[in-house]
């Protein structure tokens, strides 16, 4: 009688994974005014763990992952492996290296023969440099996957797809504290130049889709109609409020620099709230210092930081105008809220200009909205040109600076020399 094949041991599903590059690649062909076919969009909710958690998904070795490459086949939920002797060995040699879960181990080198046949006869010292070349190549892709998913989240806030309670956006606030100083702090184990870029761009767009979900345009809105918190539906509640007052004080004594925009738009959403008709609860609203948050803001060098990352995204692919629009509105913000100085020891008039030039340089559409006397949004903006024309000659600089910014196009030209 032929003796009974052994069953396939049973493992955790969630050790499984599979690369996002293919999927990303259907989507990307997908025409933006067509759905998803509906396989894809299966496909997405699969994933949705993986997408929300990647790297915390990568698990360390234990026991019983070391234990279940005894049996000789697997069932990663309904994937099925062999485990083969030689690439065992080298699972076990990889999870060593990596830290890395035995069973995730044992799938890299199933996926990867190159990792295997390079230790098949290689020692310790060799192996460990495949290791090395393996862990840049996974910390590039995990950087490509990352951008590509904060794209696709910054446009389902920006473009009004998707509307964002209290609880989204402490999840949010959570994710850009873990990608900063957390478990998904991957820019730690980045090696190369392009992967350290990659990695402050991805820091750069968490930190964007935080502005723009605080919905500072609303607020500039409200306070330019004269509508009471009470009346404006679309920003937080003054409950609401406090705990994202909570939230954002938990990036206060982290003196990163790329929490800085955080705190200044912070700042500026509660000054501009506190400026509304008929506050309700205005005492509880007053308990807030947004002065501290502009102070701590300045320490770190956010105008500094502003700049370096316009340069980034100038040079980048995604939706760059969009988190042009998202820093302009962050400026427009802050100057409708706090008075600047003319005084030429005070830099922060530069940096803003310097910042406003940036962002409305080659941007016609931008340039364009400018110049419309019914753009709210721009209208702060449009307070600090006239400022400057006022001082003429004595800031021509500045003036000429600001000028050659908005003049892309043939209506914003004619507005610039009229």
């Amino acid at each position: 009688m032929a003796s009974a094949v052994a069953s396939p041991k049973l493992v955790d599903e969630s050790l499984w994974w599979d690369s996002f590059v293919g999927l990303f690649g259907e989507l990307d062909k997908v025409p933006p005014s067509n759905d998803p076919p509906d396989h894809l969009v299966e496909n997405l909710k699969r994933h949705r763990a993986w997408f929300l958690n990647s790297i915390a998904y990568f698990k360390p070795p234990d026991q019983t992952s070391r234990l279940a490459l005894d049996s000789p086949e697997l069932a990663v939920g309904s994937h099925r492996l062999l485990v083969k002797p030689e690439l065992k060995k080298d699972a076990l040699r990889v999870s060593e290296y990596m830290c890395l879960n035995e069973v995730q181990s044992y799938i890299l080198v199933h996926r990867h023969p190159r990792i295997s046949d390079s230790t098949v006869d290689g020692d310790d010292k060799e192996f460990l440099h495949s290791e090395i070349d393996y862990k840049i190549l996974w910390v590039d892709e995990s950087l490509i996957e990352g951008n590509l998913l904060m794209d696709i989240l910054f446009l389902a806030y920006y473009d009004n797809s998707s509307s964002c309670n209290i609880e989204q956006w402490k999840t949010i606030c959570s994710l850009f504290k873990d990608v900063l100083c957390g478990p998904l702090n991957i820019g730690k184990i980045a090696v190369s130049v392009e992967a350290k870029e990659s990695f402050d761009v991805l820091k750069a767009k968490i930190l964007l889709i935080v502005i723009e979900t605080l919905n500072l345009e609303s607020v500039l809105c409200m306070v330019h109609d004269e509508i009471s918190l009470r009346e404006g539906g679309s920003i937080f509640s003054v409950t609401e409020i406090k705990e994202l007052d909570a939230q954002v004080s938990s990036f206060a004594d982290s003196y990163a620099v790329e929490a800085g925009p955080l705190l200044l738009a912070w700042a500026v959403f509660q000054c501009l709230v506190l400026s509304l008709p008929e506050r309700n609860n205005s005492t509880t609203l007053m308990e807030i210092d947004h002065i501290s948050f502009v102070r701590q803001a300045f320490e770190v060098g956010t105008f500094d930081y502003l700049l370096g990352i316009l340069h980034i995204f100038k040079d980048s692919d995604g939706p760059t105008s969009g988190f042009l629009c998202v820093v302009r509105t962050l400026m427009s913000a802050f100057v409708a809220s706090y008075e600047l100085s003319l005084e030429k020891e005070d830099e922060t008039l530069i940096k803003i200009l310097d910042i406003l030039s940036l962002i409305y340089h080659g941007q016609e559409s931008l340039a364009m909205q400018f110049w419309d006397k019914d753009s709210f949004i721009d209208g702060p903006i449009r307070s600090i040109l006239y400022m400057l024309e006022k001082e003429y000659p004595i800031r021509i600089s500045e003036f000429v600076l600001l000028l050659s910014a908005l003049c892309e196009g043939s209506w914003p030209a004619e507005c610039v020399c009229s």
